[in-house]
């Protein structure tokens, strides 16, 4: 798995896709981190309402778990 040095110097897990949305055709199963689709994860990101991906490369996207985590605390909080 990929890592990025965050400002405090600490690692922080770049997460793909099916590390937010989950597989459940993997071999075994991902599970998910947000019960929704690719469609709405990018319909979030335009809204910005999630965080925007990293591009490291035009067929590559990851997000910063730290990010993603933020994002779902966030929602919870506000729905809460």
């Amino acid at each position: 798995m990929a890592h990025s040095v965050s400002e405090n110097n600490s690692l922080d897990p770049l997460l793909r896709l099916t590390d937010i949305i989950g597989d459940p055709k993997a071999d075994p199963p991902k599970k998910s981190l947000i019960p929704v689709s690719k469609s709405t994860i990018y319909r979030l990101v335009a809204a910005r309402r999630f965080p925007a991906p990293i591009k490291p490369s035009p067929s590559i996207s990851l997000w910063s778990n730290d990010a993603v985590k933020s994002a779902i605390k966030s929602w919870e909080q506000s729905n809460g």
